[in-house]
């Protein structure tokens, strides 16, 4: 009788801030044991004057919880290794975390790769655009190309030199777009149009919120990795469970569903 009166009773307890449950006295103890409950938690049920810490409260529990506890969280030994390579990223763990080693759903590469087509399809709108304007802004269309049809390019320096001048600025303006693009995007609102469109999002190592400066650098990483080898973004297919690509190492970010 006092087993099927103790799990009718309702626990709650304090997790990031929020009071969660209730919960039944069975569904607490394995909370407990499953390290989500620590024995500095604060806990709560009908009939106690107070929240207090679970070691008080229920010190009874004190054997169950054997997961072990780094930064004030504890780990299940599986995920140790990847906690750890998140705490040398500069992740929050423990009070004021945002995520964890183990609940961050990250995206799998085909939902990255439709990220990255719908970019490509706004970037490539915008550099048509650039590119028009251009050619219209400097007045070297119809002369440019009855240049180019006659072979006056090879022989004219002038003319050789001004498309030159023409290609490079306009390189400048696009590299400097796509870098602007992914940096401001990826900081305010978590994610480039593409990314948005699929419900992925650019995150740190603990899930929080990626700064300007942060944001900028992965722009760069992302560009270096375009240019080099496009190849280096199927990383993100064989990296377990993590799903990084080379940017993402570099900057120590991931790309989370929401």
């Amino acid at each position: 009788m006092h087993l099927d009166l103790l799990d009718l009773m309702n626990w709650y307890y304090a997790l990031g801030g929020q009071q969660k449950g209730p919960v039944s006295d069975m569904e607490f103890t394995t909370l407990v044991r499953d390290g989500v409950i620590l024995p500095k938690t604060l806990v709560w049920r009908e009939g106690q004057p107070e929240w207090q810490a679970l070691e008080k409260a229920r010190p009874d529990l004190m054997v169950v919880s054997n997961a072990p506890v780094i930064g004030g969280v504890a780990v299940p030994e599986e995920n140790k290794d990847v906690l750890v390579q998140q705490l040398r990223e500069g992740a929050v763990i423990g009070v004021g975390a945002t995520g964890s080693a183990t609940d961050l759903p990250y995206a799998g590469f085909w939902i990255r790769v439709g990220a990255k087509l719908i970019d490509w399809v706004v970037l490539t709108i915008f550099m048509v655009i650039v590119a028009l304007i251009g050619v219209m802004g400097l007045g070297v269309g119809a002369e440019f190309f009855e240049s180019l049809s006659s072979g006056r390019m090879e022989n004219d320096p002038e003319v050789a030199m001004a498309m030159a001048m023409f290609q490079l600025g306009f390189m400048v303006v696009i590299w400097g777009a796509v870098v602007a693009y992914n940096a401001v995007m990826v900081a305010m609102w978590g994610g480039t149009l593409g990314k948005l469109a699929v419900g992925i999002r650019v995150v740190t190592a603990d899930g929080g919120k990626v700064t300007f400066g942060r944001a900028v650098g992965r722009a760069f990483a992302d560009l270096i990795s375009y240019a080099v080898c496009q190849l280096l973004y199927l990383m993100v297919a064989f990296d377990e469970p993590q799903k990084r690509a080379l940017h993402d190492h570099i900057c120590a970010t991931r790309v989370v569903r929401k």
